[in-house]
């Protein structure tokens, strides 16, 4: 999976997340953002920062992580965090809805591979 290989190839950094709603997911979304979050918790550490974006659903995952004792901030708009990520160096994962076009976070981003 793309979190799998994110993770291997980022061992000994600190990483942050960025989670995007999935707006499309139907009636049983909510169950869909719990369990997605809870399939992300085992590979957070205490070094890595995690980025809730989105109005509604996002809220299903903020509810989750704060189970497990972790606080990821939380933004309604993709362009609300932006200065959180320009401020952060390191890799970064982003997985969403093609809705919320989290892609605007990284305009104007040089990117090195």
């Amino acid at each position: 999976s793309s979190l799998s290989f994110f993770v291997k190839n980022a061992p000994n950094v600190p990483r942050l997340y960025i989670l995007g709603e999935m707006v499309e997911m139907g009636e049983k979304a909510s169950l869909i953002h719990q369990k997605a979050a809870e399939s992300i918790l085992p590979f957070i550490r205490k070094e890595d920062s995690v980025v809730l974006i989105g109005p509604k659903y996002s809220l299903d995952m903020l509810e989750v992580f704060q189970e497990k004792e972790y606080a990821p901030r939380h933004f309604i708009s993709p362009l609300d965090a932006v200065e959180l990520f320009e401020s952060f160096k390191g890799p970064v994962f982003v997985k969403g809805s093609r809705f919320l076009k989290l892609e605007r976070i990284l305009e104007d981003q040089k990117v090195e591979f």
